[in-house]
């Protein structure tokens, strides 16, 4: 292929215009824009100009050429939209490369607040067991209280009983000093009575004996005394008249 062109470009470099050289071969005219300094912009061929500086290529040259314009174009545009996507991929790797360390400070913060929570928990595990212990202990001093009061009631029903007892049993000595009060009493009575009768009886004897000395012509005088009634009656008994 690279012969063919370089005898293609010998065949024109000798005729001057492609049109003398090859007559029967369809020469259009390219577009001006790929002129450079009056020669054609694509250095791999060796093309001629006319008169206006136009290059002058085969046809099938010029379509190659431009598809290779459409080609370009297209990658031309390809190569924007990759660039705009590049941006906007790197953008995205940008607001990733972000999303990345925020969440990373989220998780080492997470992660903080998961080493308290664990501490905490643990704290309050402890606090339970504490909690737990107190409680137990609190339930075997009630359990003790509970068992003292059931000893104090007991000892409680059996003191009521005795104070019921003790009671009882001063009730009956009351009733028992009140009649013994009683008794007393009428011994005290009685004894009086029997006092009272003997001063009686000592106060008649003494007159009986003052009158045996004061008169000779006295008559004997017998005192009966007749107990009647836990009390005592005198009655005189007369020999002769006074």
């Amino acid at each position: 292929m690279k012969f063919a062109l370089l005898c293609s470009c010998a065949f024109l470099v000798i005729g001057g215009h492609g049109q003398s050289v090859m007559p029967n071969y369809p020469w259009p005219v390219y577009h001006q824009r790929y002129i450079q300094t009056g020669f054609c912009e694509y250095s791999f061929l060796l093309s001629v100009q006319n008169s206006e500086g136009v290059c002058l290529l085969p046809a099938n040259v010029s379509t190659r050429l431009q598809e290779i314009e459409r080609d370009r174009t297209l990658e031309k545009q390809s190569m924007k939209q990759l660039s705009s996507s590049l941006g906007k991929l790197s953008e995205q790797v940008h607001n990733l490369t972000l999303d990345v360390k925020n969440t990373s400070a989220e998780l080492t913060k997470l992660a903080e607040d998961q080493a308290e929570i664990r501490a905490r928990d643990e704290e309050m595990a402890r606090d339970l067991d504490n909690v737990t212990h107190s409680t137990e202990t609190t339930r075997k001093q009630i359990q003790e209280i509970e068992l003292m009061q059931e000893e104090q009631k007991a000892a409680g029903l059996e003191l009521e009983q005795t104070l019921e007892q003790q009671n009882q049993t001063i009730d009956e000595l009351k009733t028992l000093v009140h009649q013994q009060s009683q008794d007393l009493n009428d011994l005290k009575n009685l004894v009086e009575q029997q006092s009272d009768v003997i001063n009686q009886y000592e106060t008649r004897l003494s007159h009986l004996e003052s009158g045996k000395h004061n008169n000779d012509n006295r008559t004997d005088c017998s005192l009966l005394c007749i107990q009647n009634n836990a009390s005592w009656t005198c009655n005189r008994s007369y020999k002769g008249s006074l």
